[in-house]
């Protein structure tokens, strides 16, 4: 019998050893659960408007809570912003609206015109404003975006865990505005200076008109087209002819005349008005005088 003897036998041991960075596990599930415009808030802008903005919305997001797990942390974090990361809505005319991005509800901020911030069970609403700055232009009809609303685990994005996307909108109304050029007050005295027969007065300064949409003026005289003299007899009368941007304005009749144009550009129209004076022969010396007024109306040509 022989024994076998085994000598010099080496066990090599590989140990391997694994570092891993532990999941965090949420004590709770979250989804985001609506997006409204808030009670108090409107979507016409105001392109006359004296103030600082034109239009203010205010926007609430409501986060819904579940599983959460009474002393565990429950922590999500909020954003959104419009698809293409503007600050515009624009129109069907490719015409923009713009506005300020404007945090509400505490720790959120703005950061490359997206809106940020913690949701919590206890914090459970994410409230934002767009704020529309005044002296904008554009024309009649209705200005939207694209909103994108997502729920984050970490606070520098990552990984998504619920996003809402839904249209928001304003709108411009259909608005006008006349005045005369470089004239702050809406009435105007313009002096004729000594009439004679066949004088041309280019009335300075012009009408200047913006309006949104398809405008008309209406004229009504109220000496129906005449220049009456001081002592109000009609023998004395002088006609005279009233041209808007080189169309003649009859101003003989009882009912209101008419000027109707299309929408104007952002800077507004200048329509220049003149005045022929007729025959004057024969005609009592004195003061002469009529009075204008001039009305513009949104919305449409008048018949």
């Amino acid at each position: 019998m022989s024994i076998k003897q085994f000598k010099n036998f080496n066990l090599l041991l590989v140990c391997f050893s694994y570092l891993c960075c532990p999941v965090a596990v949420l004590a709770c599930t979250a989804k985001i659960q609506s997006l409204d415009l808030q009670a108090g808030s409107y979507d016409d802008y105001d392109v006359f408007t004296s103030e600082a903005y034109g239009l203010t919305q205010q926007y609430e997001a409501k986060v819904l809570f579940s599983d959460v797990v009474e002393g565990e942390e429950c922590l999500f974090y909020f954003s959104a912003s419009t698809f293409d990361s503007t600050t515009k809505l624009t129109s069907l005319k490719n015409e923009s609206l713009f506005f300020e991005p404007v945090p509400q509800s505490l720790d959120s901020g703005v950061q490359n015109n997206r809106w940020f911030g913690k949701v919590s069970p206890a914090s459970d609403r994410f409230r934002f404003q767009l704020r529309f700055p005044s002296h904008q232009f554009g024309t009649y009809g209705n200005y939207d975006a694209l909103l994108e609303a997502k729920l984050h685990q970490l606070p520098d994005g990552g990984q998504v865990i619920d996003e809402l996307q839904q249209l928001i909108a304003a709108s411009i109304e259909q608005a006008a505005q006349v005045s005369f050029y470089g004239v702050s007050d809406n009435t105007y005295h313009l002096d004729l200076g000594y009439l004679s027969t066949g004088k041309v007065i280019n009335a300075s300064p012009n009408l200047f008109v913006k309006s949104t949409t398809d405008y008309s003026l209406s004229f009504e005289s109220m000496n129906k087209g005449v220049l009456k003299h001081q002592n109000q007899q009609s023998q004395w009368d002088i006609d005279y002819q009233l041209t808007l941007n080189n169309i003649e304005i009859d101003l003989s009749h009882n009912e209101n005349q008419f000027y109707a144009n299309s929408a104007t550009v952002s800077q507004g129209e200048r329509l220049p008005l003149k005045i022929v004076i007729g025959e004057t022969e024969d005609k009592l010396g004195g003061i002469y005088t009529d009075e204008i007024h001039i009305y513009i109306s949104p919305g449409g040509f008048a018949e």
